[in-house]
C-alpha cells in the first residue's frame, strides 16, 4: 500500500470532518495475503498509520478481520498491535497489545523475520499447537 492509499482513506474523512460531520464512521475490510491487495508487511505499516492520520478528529474507524481466515500472525500484529481496541464477539475493549505508531514502525516493521512463509500459520493452527496448561493426564 502506498502513501497514496493512505491519502484515498484520510482525506474524505478530513473533508467530511471539515464540512460538519461528527462522527464521521468508515468500515475497512483487512485481507491478508489476497491478490489485489498489498503485501502483508505494507498492510501492516498502512494499519499503523491510519490512527495518527485521524488523530483528534471526530471519527471512529472499524477494520474488519476474519478471524477464522488469517493466519494469527496479521491478528496479533495486525489487529491488535495496531488498533487501540478490539471487538470481539461483540464485545468492544482496550487491546492490551496496541503499540503506538512511531515505536510499531521501530519495533515491528524494521524485524520482519515473523512474516517468513514457515512461521506463519493460521489461527486453527496456533491455538492446537499451544502449550497444554492447567491439563492433566486421565491415565493416572
Amino acid at each position: 500500500m502506498s502513501d497514496q492509499q493512505l491519502q484515498n482513506l484520510l482525506d474524505p474523512v478530513r473533508e467530511l470532518c471539515e464540512r460538519g460531520f461528527s462522527p464521521v464512521r468508515v468500515a475497512g475490510p483487512a485481507a491478508w495475503d489476497v491478490p489485489g491487495y498489498a503485501a502483508p508487511e505494507d498492510f501492516l505499516w498502512y494499519e499503523s498509520r491510519v490512527l495518527p492520520g485521524i488523530e483528534g478528529l471526530p471519527v471512529a474507524i472499524m477494520c474488519t478481520y476474519d478471524a477464522a481466515r488469517l493466519p494469527a500472525s496479521a491478528l496479533l500484529y495486525g489487529a491488535l498491535e495496531t488498533h487501540t481496541h478490539t471487538m470481539i464477539n461483540g464485545v468492544v475493549s482496550e487491546s492490551p497489545t496496541f503499540i503506538p505508531s512511531d515505536r510499531y514502525l521501530k519495533t515491528r516493521l524494521i524485524h520482519l523475520r515473523w512474516l517468513e512463509p514457515d512461521s506463519r500459520r493460521d489461527v486453527t493452527s496456533a491455538w492446537e499447537d499451544r502449550p497444554a496448561r492447567g491439563r492433566r493426564s486421565r491415565n493416572r
